[in-house]
């Protein structure tokens, strides 16, 4: 059985409620609240970044439900702050330690980084202690917090990270269009679940199987409820 069940709704009128579906539960997992807030400011984010690189776009009318809009907008722009930052640690983490991972598994060849085998203490402490501006000594912490946390949406963030790399040249804000882009956010959870079962055969880490990750179910239908981003459900 899986760790837990994230359903996404697949909505062609409001394709950034399924993006913000999706990117909720990759940013907080376990947190309920946090999650619920973050998808409803999250779109907020996404609009007015497209507005500010599309005049054409910005300029014609967009339908969003009014809850979107009838949160505290002070608080919004924390909400989306902490909440993006997240997003991008655990697309980073997962970059950086489950796809390597993933071409020495199913290459049975070792993998080097920066000249050194691809153990986890060795990408912490090279790239990623650097890349967060933490000091070595901060390892473990980076293991248990950081890492932790990522693990159970590991192949998603991994799923994600190849998305946005590969529109990194065509898009000028490339996680701002994912709102935008049922097809895209399709491919993206298509991805997820081929990474989900691949993982099974990483034996470098434990608990980034599909037993120890959240497994993403897309769903076609309208607009997603008010508040979708409750889960996900617990096996």
């Amino acid at each position: 059985m899986p760790l837990a069940t994230a359903k996404i709704i697949l909505s062609a009128d409001a394709p950034h409620e399924s993006c913000a579906q999706f990117l909720s539960v990759i940013a907080y997992p376990a947190d309920k609240l946090r999650r619920d807030e973050f998808f409803l400011a999250s779109p907020i984010w996404a609009m007015a970044q497209k507005a500010s690189y599309e005049s054409t776009w910005a300029k014609q009318p967009y339908r969003i439900k009014p809850l979107f809009l009838s949160q505290d907008l002070s608080r919004v722009g924390k909400i989306n702050k902490v909440g993006f930052k997240l997003v991008m640690e655990r697309v980073i983490c997962a970059n950086q330690i489950l796809l390597p991972a993933l071409r020495e598994a199913h290459t049975s060849k070792k993998v080097f980084v920066d000249g050194m085998e691809a153990k986890l203490e060795n990408i912490i402490v090279n790239r990623l202690l650097p890349l967060f501006e933490m000091g070595v000594g901060s390892w473990t912490t980076f293991k248990d917090r950081n890492w932790g946390q990522t693990m159970p949406v590991a192949p998603a963030a991994a799923a994600l990270s190849l998305s946005l790399i590969e529109r990194m040249g065509s898009s000028k804000n490339p996680l701002a269009d994912l709102f935008f882009s049922l097809d895209q956010l399709k491919h993206i959870l298509d991805t997820t679940k081929q990474l989900r079962l691949m993982s099974d055969a990483i034996t470098r880490y434990k608990k980034v199987g599909k037993r120890s990750t959240i497994r993403f179910v897309a769903l076609e239908g309208n607009r997603p409820e008010a508040n979708p981003a409750s889960g996900p459900d617990r096996a």
